[in-house]
């Protein structure tokens, strides 16, 4: 048994709602010094409504990584991968032109060149810069740079288990030194690779489909 369609756009409306709880009340400083939306609850059920956002992202990479084994053949293709990092890139470039209309307009910094080519992609951004941009756009430069290492990924994930455990391991170290090395001298090339955490949750996602999981789930429930 397959995740549908139907049910892979009902969790992303779930991630999508808590990604929603996690901008709005996910910081504790926000709540403490008043910097939020709310007004309507106690303090306490905003920070839970934060916590329940932390789900979003993993679910997110889930099903990305879920999508990389029910659509192998579609991504398995060099322009179908291209095609699906524009589309997604467009979408995000709109949101990012209305961020700074908003910013210019509220009278806010405009970014240099560099940081403004950097911000298109995801990187050096943040609830903290002095600059105009999508506060938590990071998951963009993630989402580009797993769509980039789909051919390796894939070629790991395809082998029999104890050896895509070993594999997956040595790379997950693989991208956590790099992430070491360059945060010195290459932040942004260092920023591109900090999501290797979230990285997890599609060697996940792609797993269960591969293994059926919800098939052998299902099964123990009816024995």
């Amino acid at each position: 048994m397959d995740i549908s369609k139907e049910k892979q756009y009902t969790l992303k409306g779930i991630a999508i709602v808590g990604m929603m709880c996690l901008h709005f009340w996910g910081n504790p400083q926000w709540i403490n010094e008043e910097n939020m939306y709310g007004g309507v609850f106690s303090s306490k059920i905003y920070e839970m409504a934060g916590h329940f956002g932390n789900v979003c992202v993993p679910m997110f990479a889930f099903l990305t990584g879920y999508s990389f084994f029910a659509q192998k053949a579609k991504w398995g293709s060099g322009r179908y991968r291209l095609k699906k990092a524009l589309r997604f890139l467009t979408e995000y470039w709109v949101y990012m032109a209305l961020f700074v209309i908003v910013g210019l307009c509220c009278g806010e910094k405009f970014p240099r060149l560099d940081i403004l080519l950097h911000n298109m992609v995801g990187l050096e951004v943040g609830v903290d810069t002095e600059y105009i941009c999508v506060p938590f756009a990071w998951y963009v430069s993630f989402y580009l740079s797993i769509i980039i290492l789909y051919p390796f990924l894939n070629k790991i994930l395809n082998c029999k288990l104890p050896l895509c455990l070993f594999l997956l391991i040595i790379f997950y170290g693989l991208i956590e030194w790099i992430h070491i090395v360059t945060q010195s001298r290459l932040p942004v090339v260092a920023e591109f690779f900090r999501k290797e955490n979230t990285l997890v949750s599609v060697y996940v996602g792609y797993l269960f489909g591969k293994y059926r999981v919800l098939d052998k789930l299902l099964h123990t429930k009816k024995s």
